[in-house]
């Protein structure tokens, strides 16, 4: 308490201490004067006793009470507010200039917080982990629905175990996305509902069970206006009528990347999947299955007691169990670190950038001030003590640029996210799906670091060059060419122009990349043609009621979407003796060249017998011919698919290793619209397979068409559609990815360029 009075009552500590030296002095003198000295001798006595110098001693009193630090710390900043004060165009730049470079990277970390490093709205998130199991050569391993059962009972290394199963499903027209749980779910995650309940374990006991629905947030809001008596409201969902008894809390979107907007009872699957009893126990469960690790167990222990329990019912095929975390929207993996830290390098370099500028101008600020640190140097100032004081001016400055940078992030993010929703193609504004982009205690921790770090990056070097002088020279106002930072404030400036240079280039680049797509041929007809992706509930119901629609002008289906970038590969080769090479493949309907009007340029395309059937033909694309054929006439020839002693895997491997090339259709893009590789196998499948994707080609006006076919469908068979969108969309998105990525690095290039043209603005104001 002493130490604090004396700090803020500074005079009257000063006061008392010159009484209680003057106090010393007079006993002292007193005692000599008792020991025969003169009044003169004795007062000279005591000060030789004391000491020569009452100010060295009041110095070493200070230093004692240990406070010097602090007092001379307040000297700092009193000095440098005046200095401000005084120029007010310079405090008000470097906060500006600052503030913009440290704002970029806060509403970087602002999304990276969000999205990566923010824990899920659940108890004890980090104990939470996703699971799986694995064969040595790749391949996943599904459960059936009683191993399911018997795996919630043994529960190998966790807690509790859950399981889910996320849909697609349509809400008034609009994309939404379901998750089917367990009635363990929400009691795994100990988590409640904002308004009514969560699923319980009664609405999952029987196949069929309860109709019950729990709305996120964000759907409670957007599709029903925030209404208060939202519970007891019906929800049509697969064309079943669902009763809403809860509303998740804001924020919770459910496990892992995948927003929910609405959870049911996985004991309802029966709507939602093309099989008789889905539930059944020999069923497989392809459930996406999360638990609570045991207290005291590892993630490794959890591991080897999982690989340990599928082994009971799997001992030839020793596979092996995969856990990742649950407890963030998405992992921070080895891969995402390997995305992330380009990102991040080129957002370093903004404010790398913005330091160098500020770096610039503190060296020009300290050239004018060159007659007061010399002249304060040859007064005996240390030259520590000086860098100090210059130092506490850059940290003064970074303060206020870092309550500023907090503003210009939060403006970043709110016009990013104007940006996304104005510019992404309409059809997609639905699914896209953006976590809350609040700021937390993690971006006030990284701001206020970063700050500092900042604070050091332009105050250090122009503070350790500004005290290197001649001391008798600066004294006399003389400053040799060798003291003048020429070099220092070259090389900042050549930095400036180069990440300006980098940055730039990269915008032009995506520029470049974004314009050669829009001009790039997809190879297929995309303006008039819509994809539908629909329920299987009854296909002859569905074709039926698409061939009936005058909108229609043909119509195919295929196991995969045109544009779709997950197609699978296998390994295909000219003869067996030869060597293979991956190539993608689909499956196709007899009416899917013509629909996308992709022309077969040599023999021809499917018969509907050979749809029907699924012969064993082959149609290649013109690269897959080259590829396989390069300089023979591929039609007639017989392809081999994978060597004999290696199996055909995959959700849908082909039925036959060899197979007859009867077309060769002409190149079209494999995957996203700028795959250089358009290598691609069609493989033939019957129009009606549940298992595809139906292609339509309509007259008239696109938007027109969907909304005849939505009605249609909904009044055939309810609940059925699931997705429809013109192709032209799906090239659209693609295109905007490129944009978006254009329109970020314009604007860090745009950022470099006005901070590099103010620093070289800076240096030749200086005159340097």
């Amino acid at each position: 308490m002493k130490r604090l009075r004396r700090l803020f009552f500074r005079n009257r500590a000063e006061q008392e201490l010159d009484d209680e030296i003057t106090l010393h002095l007079e006993m002292e003198t007193r005692k000599n004067i008792a020991a025969g000295m003169s009044p003169r001798e004795a007062a000279r006595a005591a000060r030789l006793h004391f000491g020569t110098d009452p100010g060295a001693v009041k110095d070493y009193v200070r230093d004692t009470r240990r406070l010097g630090f602090i007092e001379t710390l307040f000297h700092d900043v009193r000095y440098a507010l005046r200095g401000f004060r005084r120029t007010p165009l310079f405090a008000l730049t470097v906060i500006g200039t600052i503030a913009l470079g440290l704002g970029w990277n806060t509403a970087a970390f602002t999304i990276f917080n969000s999205v990566v490093l923010r824990p899920i709205d659940a108890l004890d998130p980090h104990s939470l982990y996703g699971f799986g199991w694995q064969n040595p050569d790749g391949d996943s391993v599904q459960l059936t629905v009683s191993q399911l059962e018997d795996l919630r009972k043994a529960h190998p290394g966790f807690s509790a175990i859950t399981a889910n199963f996320p849909v697609r499903i349509r809400l008034d027209g609009r994309f939404a996305a379901c998750d089917l749980v367990d009635g363990e779910f929400f009691q795994t995650l100990d988590i409640n509902a904002k308004l009514g309940r969560t699923l319980l374990p009664s609405d999952d006991r029987s196949p069929g069970g309860s109709p019950a629905a729990v709305l996120s947030y964000s759907a409670w809001q957007n599709r029903f206006g925030g209404a208060a008596d939202v519970l007891g409201r019906k929800l049509p969902v697969q064309g079943h009528p669902y009763e809403v008894v809860g509303v998740m809390p804001e924020g919770f979107t459910g496990l892992g990347h995948a927003f929910g907007d609405v959870w049911v009872s996985l004991s309802n699957l029966a709507q939602f999947e093309d099989t008789p009893n889905p539930l059944s126990p020999d069923a497989p469960a392809p459930f996406i299955l999360a638990g609570r690790l045991q207290p005291g167990y590892s993630e490794q222990q959890a591991a080897a007691a999982l690989t340990a329990w599928i082994r009971n019912f799997m001992p030839d095929r020793v596979p092996r169990a995969t856990l990742m975390s649950l407890a963030t929207m998405v992992p921070f993996t080895d891969r995402m670190f390997a995305i992330l830290t380009p990102i991040a390098v080129v957002f370093l370099l903004v404010l790398l950038s913005a330091c160098a500028n500020v770096a610039n101008m503190m060296l020009a600020r300290a050239m004018a001030r060159q007659r007061e640190i010399g002249i304060r140097l040859s007064l005996g100032a240390a030259r520590g003590r000086l860098i100090r004081q210059l130092l506490t001016e850059s940290i003064l400055l970074a303060i206020p640029s870092a309550a500023v940078a907090f503003v210009v992030s939060q403006a970043f993010i709110k016009f990013s996210l104007w940006l996304t929703a104005t510019t992404i193609p309409a059809a997609f504004l639905d699914q896209a799906t953006i976590p809350p982009l609040s700021p937390d205690i993690h971006v006030f921790w990284f701001m206020s670091g970063a700050a500092a770090v900042v604070a050091m990056l332009f105050g250090l070097a122009p503070a350790l060059q500004a005290t290197r002088m001649d001391v008798v020279r600066a004294a006399r106002g003389d400053f040799s060419s060798g003291f003048r930072p020429s070099r220092l404030r070259n090389t900042l400036v050549i930095a400036q122009v180069t990440v300006c240079a980098f940055l730039l280039i990269c915008s032009a680049v995506f520029l470049r990349r974004a314009n050669r797509l829009e001009r790039l041929d997809p190879g297929m007809r995309s303006h008039d043609v819509l994809e539908l992706d629909l329920q299987p509930k009854s296909r002859t119901r569905e074709i039926a009621t698409l061939q009936m629609q005058p909108e229609i002008a043909i119509l195919a289906s295929s196991s995969d979407p045109p544009l779709d970038v997950h197609l699978p590969a296998i390994a295909a080769s000219g003869t067996p003796d030869a060597r293979f090479a991956q190539i993608l493949y689909r499956y196709a309907s007899p009416g899917y060249f013509k629909t996308l009007d992709i022309p077969i340029v040599r023999g021809r395309s499917f018969s509907d017998q050979e749809g029907v059937s699924e012969a064993a033909v082959v149609v290649l694309s013109e690269s897959a011919a080259r590829k396989l054929w390069p300089s023979e006439d591929a039609v007639g020839k017989t392809l081999t698919l994978a060597p004999p002693d290696v199996p055909l895997r995959g959700d849908r491997p082909p039925r036959y290793r060899t197979l007859q090339v009867i077309g060769i259709a002409r190149d079209s893009a494999v995957g996203a619209i700028d795959n250089p590789d358009r290598s691609s196998l069609f493989f033939p499948t019957p129009l009606q397979d549940p298992r595809n994707v139906f292609i339509a080609r309509v007259h008239g006006e696109p938007q027109h068409a969907i909304r005849a076919l939505d009605a249609a469908l909904e009044q055939s068979s309810s609940g059925s559609v699931q997705d429809i969108h013109v192709l032209k969309d799906y090239v659209d998105v693609g295109i905007w990815s490129y944009q978006l990525e254009f329109w970020i690095f314009e604007a860090l290039g745009g950022i470099a360029l006005l901070l590099t043209l103010s620093g070289m603005g800076a240096r030749h104001g200086s005159g340097d």
